[in-house]
């Protein structure tokens, strides 16, 4: 896989087994109203943006759930990123490729399915890399739709933040809280696009650690998502700092996905098997990318100094 097949395992930088303190939630400001375009299929639906449907009397509690759903999610990705087995196993298939033990999943987080359909299968992986960018960097992109889409440009085809809950703080974006909706494709028409309107919270979590969780979140509030036939269990990415302009990235997908929609055969056991959407092609990608923006800074370096005291023709 790359970098990713050199990348140290994740019980060698991290403490396993002791429990991380996660921060108290920064408190919820008052923003102005957004107005995002959704695309053709939400609007299809008739879907109102959360600012929209919250009326003045309920904006308070709307947002105080988007915090309690954020902070359960974060205490649960916290925790799925510092165990191993037995909530990870290695596949049947062989690869090597982690995947969630659904038994112990489900006794240790105590969680049901969301689609209440009896066709559901569970798409989950778990990745780690190290990659040539910054912590910091990284959250800056993460937390910045457009950047976050020109990052992932083979995943992500539109991303938009529906709601800013919390800002975070300046100076590490620790509490930033946002509902997002997200549109992703794969290389092939023949594979369904998945889109999800989810919440996306950035914690430090330790001195050198930052987590980005993603969950989906109800803005509808029938339990169901009329955007497409998946739901974004506690996902997202851990980042480690390793003080030399590179960081540690462990990737964990957990998604849902009601089998009514439909998928080709000749991709049905790829993207089952979590290799169109999973772990391992968001590292890949995000691997790729850093190495293209590190290249481009490199490029970007003058032939000569600005007194033209000294030149060079050749970079190092």
């Amino acid at each position: 896989m790359g970098s990713s097949s050199q990348a140290p395992m994740l019980g060698s930088s991290i403490n396993q087994g002791v429990p991380v303190p996660l921060p108290v939630p920064v408190p919820v400001p008052e923003l102005p109203n957004n107005n995002v375009n959704f695309g053709p299929q939400i609007m299809h639906q008739e879907m109102l943006l959360p600012n929209q449907m919250m009326s003045n009397n309920n904006a308070d509690m709307e947002n105080r759930m988007m915090v309690e759903v954020g902070n359960a999610a974060m205490d649960e990705l916290v925790k799925l990123m510092h165990i191993n087995e037995p909530i990870w196993i290695n596949s049947s298939v062989g690869n090597g490729k982690l995947i969630l033990n659904r038994e112990d999943y489900e006794k240790t987080f105590l969680r049901a399915r969301h689609f209440n359909v009896p066709y559901v299968h569970v798409e989950s992986s778990k990745s780690s890399t190290v990659v040539n960018m910054s912590p910091m960097k990284l959250i800056d992109m993460f937390l910045d739709s457009e950047k976050w889409a020109n990052l992932f440009p083979t995943i992500v085809t539109k991303a938009e933040i529906v709601h800013v809950v919390q800002p975070g703080l300046l100076y590490n974006r620790s509490g930033a809280l946002q509902l997002m909706y997200e549109k992703m494709h794969t290389l092939s028409h023949l594979v369904p696009s998945r889109e999800f309107c989810f919440l996306r919270y950035c914690q430090q979590v330790g001195v050198d650690e930052w987590v980005i969780c993603d969950v989906s979140y109800d803005i509808f509030g029938d339990n169901n998502n009329p955007i497409s036939g998946c739901w974004r269990h506690p996902s997202g990415c851990m980042i480690q700092d390793m003080h030399n302009g590179s960081s540690i990235v462990t990737w964990i997908e957990h998604v849902e996905v009601d089998d009514r929609t439909q998928i080709h055969l000749l991709y049905k056991d790829l993207v089952n098997s979590s290799y169109a959407y999973g772990s391992e092609r968001w590292i890949v990608e995000l691997g790729r990318m850093c190495e293209r923006f590190s290249l481009y800074c490199i490029e970007s370096i003058p032939n000569q100094e600005v007194g033209g005291g000294y030149s060079f023709s050749s970079l190092p």
